[in-house]
This record gives C-alpha cells, sequence and structure tokens, in this order.
C-alpha cells in the first residue's frame, strides 16, 4: 500500500513538473511571436540544414519552468570571485536571462579580469534577443582582441540574420586578425547566405583562408556545404582537398570509392585525410584501411591503424590483433594502444599474448596492459614481474603496487634490500610513489639500516 501511494506521488510531481516546463516554453513562444522587449533576433535564412532552425537555437526557458531564481542567478554573478564561477553561472543565465538580464550583467564587460567579458559575451549569444545581438555586434569591434574574438563567436550562436550580415563583412576581409573567427561562427550559424560565402572563400587564393572556410563548412550542417565539400576534394590545391577530406562527417558508397582511390595513388599530401576520413565509413572502409596499415609507407601505416582503432568492433580488433602479431615497431605499438583504448575480453587477451610473447618489446604491449583492469591482466602482469627483465618488471610493478597486490609488494621491498643498485634505486622510487603504508614502512627500515648512497635515497623518497 505505501509502495502504491509513494508510486503514484512521484507520478502527480513529475507532470507537474512537465506542465511547469510546457507552459514555459509556451508563454516565451508567445512573448517572442509579440515582439519588442526580449523578441528574439530575426533568424537566418537556411533551407537546406539537416537540423531544423528551431532546434539549432540556443534552448530557452523560463525561469519559474526550470526551478531557479534570474535575479539570484544574476546576483551570483556579479559577486562571483572566480572565473569558473561566472562561466558556470552565466550557462545557466544563457537559457533563462533576458533583456533585463544582458543589461545587469553589461557591467561586467569592462571587468579586469581575464575571461570574464568573454563569459559574459557567451551568455549573450545564449540569449540572443534582439538587444543581445545588438550588444555583440558593438563589442565585435573592440579593442581587447580576446574580447573582440569573443563577441564574435557569440554572434555565430545566436542564428541571427543581422549577425550573419556581420560576420560575412567580417569574414571577407582579408588581414583582419578576426576573420578566421568570423568564418568560424558562420560555419556555427549555418544560415545560406553565409554558407554561400564561405563557399566562396573556400575557393580563395589565400590557402589559410580557404582552408578555414572548408573547416567551417564542414561544421554547417547543411545538405549546400556538403555538396561544396565534395568538389572541393578536387581542388588543385592539395591543401585545401585535404581539409575538404577531413571535414566531411558522412561517407557513401562514391566517397569509399573515391578515397580508396585517393590512398592507392598514393599522393602524400591527401593520403593522411583520406585515412582519417576512411575511419568515418565504418566497417567498410576496414579493407582499405587494412591494406595501407600492411603495406603502406611507415607513415602511412601508423594513421591507418590509428582509424581502423577509431572504428572498433571485431573485424578492427582482429586486423589491430595482426598487425600486433607482425608488423613494425611503430605500427605495433600503434595497434597496441589502439587495443588498449578499445578493451574488451578481446582486445585485452591480444595484449596479454603480446606481453607475454617475444614481441613484448617491440609492440609496448605490457606498458599498454598495464593500463587495464581485470584478474586476467594481473595474473599477466604477476608473471612478468616473477620472470621478466628488468624493463618488464618496471613497467608491470607501478600497477600492481597502487592496486595494493602483497606479493608486488614483497617483490619492491626484496628489490630495494638486495637488488643491484639501479634495481635498488628504481624499487625504492615504485614504493615510494605507491603511497601504501607498507611501502612508506619498508622506506623507513632501509633508511635505518642502510649505510651510504642506499641511506641517502630511502630518505630522499622518505621526504
Amino acid at each position: 500500500m505505501t509502495s502504491h501511494v509513494t508510486s503514484r506521488l512521484a507520478s502527480s510531481i513529475r507532470w507537474k513538473l512537465a506542465c511547469a516546463v510546457f507552459a514555459g516554453i509556451a508563454g516565451y513562444s508567445l512573448v517572442a511571436q509579440r515582439g519588442g522587449a526580449n523578441a528574439p533576433a530575426a533568424t537566418v535564412t537556411s533551407r537546406t540544414a539537416s537540423i531544423p532552425l528551431q532546434l539549432r537555437r540556443p534552448l530557452r526557458v523560463t525561469a519559474e519552468a526550470a526551478g531557479v531564481s534570474r535575479s539570484d542567478l544574476v546576483d551570483r554573478v556579479m559577486h562571483a570571485r572566480s572565473l569558473r564561477d561566472i562561466q558556470t553561472l552565466t550557462e545557466k543565465l544563457g537559457a533563462v536571462g533576458d533583456d533585463q538580464t544582458v543589461d545587469q550583467l553589461a557591467p561586467l564587460l569592462t571587468d579586469g579580469r581575464r575571461g570574464v567579458p568573454e563569459a559574459i559575451l557567451a551568455c549573450y549569444g545564449s540569449i540572443a534577443t534582439e538587444h543581445a545581438v545588438e550588444i555583440l555586434i558593438e563589442h565585435a569591434d573592440d579593442d581587447r582582441p580576446q574580447v573582440r574574438a569573443a563577441a564574435i563567436a557569440a554572434l555565430g550562436s545566436t542564428q541571427s540574420e543581422q549577425a550573419e550580415q556581420l560576420l560575412i563583412q567580417l569574414a571577407q576581409k582579408n588581414g583582419d586578425p578576426a576573420q578566421g573567427a568570423a568564418i568560424g561562427a558562420l560555419g556555427t550559424l549555418g544560415g545560406d547566405a553565409g554558407i554561400a560565402a564561405l563557399i566562396k572563400l573556400a575557393g580563395a587564393g589565400d590557402a589559410t583562408v580557404a582552408s578555414s572556410a572548408v573547416s567551417a563548412l564542414g561544421s554547417s550542417n547543411s545538405e549546400t556545404a556538403t555538396i561544396a565539400l565534395r568538389r572541393l576534394i578536387d581542388s588543385p590545391d592539395s591543401r585545401v582537398a585535404a581539409a575538404a577530406l577531413s571535414s566531411i562527417e558522412t561517407i557513401d558508397a562514391s566517397l569509399l570509392a573515391r578515397l580508396t582511390s585517393i590512398v592507392r595513388a598514393g599522393d602524400p599530401q591527401l593520403v593522411t585525410a583520406a585515412l582519417n576520413a576512411l575511419a568515418k565509413a565504418g566497417e567498410a572502409g576496414l579493407p582499405v584501411l587494412r591494406a595501407a596499415a600492411t603495406g603502406g609507407t611507415q607513415s602511412t601505416r601508423y594513421v591507418a591503424v590509428i582509424a581502423i582503432g577509431q572504428i572498433g568492433g571485431t573485424q578492427a580488433t582482429e586486423i589491430l590483433g595482426e598487425i600486433l602479431n607482425t608488423g613494425d615497431r611503430q605500427s605495433a605499438t600503434a595497434a597496441a594502444g589502439a587495443l588498449a583504448g578499445m578493451g574488451g575480453k578481446q582486445a585485452r587477451e591480444l595484449l596479454i599474448n603480446a606481453a607475454l610473447g617475444d614481441r613484448a618489446e617491440v609492440t609496448g604491449a605490457l606498458a599498454q596492459l598495464a593500463e587495464l583492469d581485470g584478474d586476467d591482466v594481473d595474473l599477466a602482469l604477476m608473471s612478468v614481474l616473477r620472470s621478466g627483465s628488468r624493463t618488464d618488471r618496471s613497467a608491470a610493478m607501478p600497477r600492481l603496487l597502487r592496486s595494493g597486490n602483497p606479493d608486488a609488494l614483497r617483490i619492491a621491498i626484496d628489490l630495494a634490500h638486495k637488488g643491484a643498485r639501479n634495481e635498488r634505486y628504481e624499487a625504492m622510487r615504485l614504493l615510494a610513489d605507491c603511497g601504501a603504508p607498507k611501502a612508506f614502512d619498508a622506506l623507513i627500515d632501509i633508511a635505518g639500516k642502510s649505510r651510504g648512497q642506499t641511506r641517502g635515497t630511502a630518505l630522499e623518497m622518505l621526504a
């Protein structure tokens, strides 16, 4: 009976909260439609974005629906002592703030603390009312470079038509220090006029400007931009073509074939970008990546291995295991790192076998294995600790000592007492670093019973 009542009470509370949120959103929409104070800025035209405009604009709710007090948030921002606190609070104000909030925070735009004006401008970008956009436009010509860049970046998040017009002007000003920031903001804004300007800049003679414009097109979430990026792959400037390859997010069958031909052609300016793009193709890109990882140049092999690790999955794991067992030092080391990053039972087994095999030194598998967790990993590390080389023991012992493994602690203490000179020093260092009480006691014992350099080293570690 009590459980049933509690459940009904919880359902009632959730229903009331949902109603409050929807009422807040509806109320804000009604105010926005009426115009006047707190009206959102006129939005850009964007017919080709894959995400609707209402989902790209900053999320707006009333303070009441969010369960916070706008005046309290403003008061806390005005009295906050650290930049971190200001950033945390202004992020909340960005969702619930209004024109009054913009005016209340205005004194902080002249605050001398580094990062404070920038945080306020970012908040204005989230509020995105006509008044907030006007203030951002004023500071887009600020004589403080960091503040100016922050204002320009914030304009990109407003989805404002007025902001788009200014950003286009700034993006076309060659030599202006803020040109790059304006280009990036146009990509964030994603309006049709801004995309058209970016496409034009991508074909400009200045490779730096063109590459920045290509990257902005990639972040714009626009079908028009995607079509332009596919064309720019064939740019005569390999830097622009590489930037286009890096900016494309979706790889279909035709683009997969194009990437395959680029990799096989072996153009050093484009191969790396093509291999990284293939990682976005998923398992469909694995055959080409495997061929590059096992038969390409040294740099190509390394990049291909990293790309395979980004794809993940059973097939990728098997290919990385093959490279781990047969590849050169650089490729095998990269494969070990990729397997450790992927994790999972299959990856652990491959790393354990490599760490205990003849290629342990070549692959660096032992160091990667020490970053993983599991009883099988601990058993493998203990096996290395008992019978491995001095280098192998140094790689396996830190992880075991930090986890409080009693066998590892005994071996380290024994080495600190009876090992060769270098072994004693290394064991004492590891004992000091692990922080275990027994390790500390062992160092005290060594310092009390030893003489000469050993005693001095133990005292130094204790200190």
